[in-house]
Formats: structure tokens, C-alpha cells, sequence
């Protein structure tokens, strides 16, 4: 046999996994715990002498995040933080975005693992409807739609990067699944 599952994103709230997003930056100096980050607080602030505000740096997404229920629900958060338009654009490769980011030229939409992994500082949105949302799919096969797996969910899970427990079967630590990509691998 073979097992045919999809990893399809979805709206956070009606997902099985959650996966915070926020905005990585340069590294600092100091390793300070992150705070969540509000949208309202990337505006351009005036500068006391009267002179123009300093442009902001561009918040770039990654191609993962260019999916039409994420674009919709990031310009209306944007709209509603009174950001320009503008100022958020496609990443194009990840390894330019993550250039201009670590040189303090770019902010990068991503997740925490991913920020981390190149020493960059990481701070979560405070909108939980910009996070990540993921749900496992089975096409229907004679029986209707199989259930998914116990042991496949918690993997799944940690393999993305999600919080909390998810709601296909078991609902223990998704910490302890260790090495969730070799897990995968060795199911087959």
C-alpha cells in the first residue's frame, strides 16, 4: 500500500496546524526574548526636527506565503495599520531576501525556525490570522476519506513548525516526534 496525504494550507482558524509568522530582521547585539510585533508599529515615525520620516525598510514575503487567502488577509491588516501599499512586495529567492534582511535593508515575513537558522532577530505577529495555517488532505478512495494517521499528524506537524497540539488524532507533545523529517523518511 501507499499512503496519499497533502499538506494543504488553509486559514489559520480553521486549521489543524498553526504556524506563527512574524518578522525577522538584522541581528542585534543583544539576545532579547521577542515580543509581539503589531503591524501599527511600522509606521514612520516624524523625526523632531521636521524633517520627512526616514524610509521604512520594505517587509518582504516569501513565495510560500504568496497564496491568495494570505495576500487578501495581509492587505487588509496592512490597510488597517495605515502602511503603504507599497512597502510590502514579493521576496523573490529567499536567499536575496535573506541577504537584504541580515544587512538591515529588508524586514522578511517567516517563521521562527527559519529566522533562527540564520542568526536573524525574530519577533511574532500579534495577528493570529496572519499566521500559517496548515490541514492534512486525502483524496476519497472507495471508503470515502481515510482518517489520517495517528503517528503521521505529530509529524506532519513539527515537520512545519506548528504550535499546539493538532486535531487529527493524537494530541500528545509535538516536541517529542525528535527528528520529524527522518521519522517521515523512515515511514516512507
Amino acid at each position: 500500500g501507499s499512503l496519499a496525504w497533502a499538506l494543504v494550507r488553509v486559514a489559520p482558524e480553521r486549521a489543524a496546524f498553526r504556524v506563527p509568522l512574524g518578522l525577522a530582521s538584522a541581528p542585534a547585539g543583544t539576545r532579547e526574548a521577542p515580543r509581539a510585533l503589531h503591524l501599527e508599529e511600522l509606521r514612520p515615525r516624524r523625526r523632531r526636527t521636521g524633517e520627512p520620516p526616514a524610509s521604512p525598510p520594505p517587509i518582504l514575503v516569501l513565495t510560500e506565503d504568496q497564496v491568495p487567502c494570505f495576500e487578501d488577509r495581509l492587505a487588509r491588516a496592512v490597510a488597517r495599520a495605515g502602511l503603504p501599499e507599497g512597502r510590502i512586495g514579493p521576496a523573490g529567492p529567499a536567499a536575496d531576501a535573506l541577504t537584504e534582511t541580515l544587512a538591515g535593508r529588508a524586514l522578511l515575513l517567516c517563521t521562527e525556525p527559519y529566522a533562527r537558522r540564520y542568526e536573524a532577530r525574530w519577533a511574532p505577529l500579534s495577528d493570529a490570522a496572519l499566521h500559517r495555517g496548515y490541514d492534512v488532505s486525502a483524496p476519497p478512495g472507495p471508503r470515502g476519506t481515510p482518517d489520517v494517521p495517528e503517528w503521521l499528524t505529530p509529524l506532519l506537524a513539527t515537520a512545519v513548525g506548528a504550535v499546539g497540539a493538532a486535531r487529527h488524532g493524537d494530541s500528545g507533545d509535538l516536541l517529542a516526534t525528535g527528528d520529524a523529517p527522518a521519522r517521515l523518511a523512515a515511514r516512507g
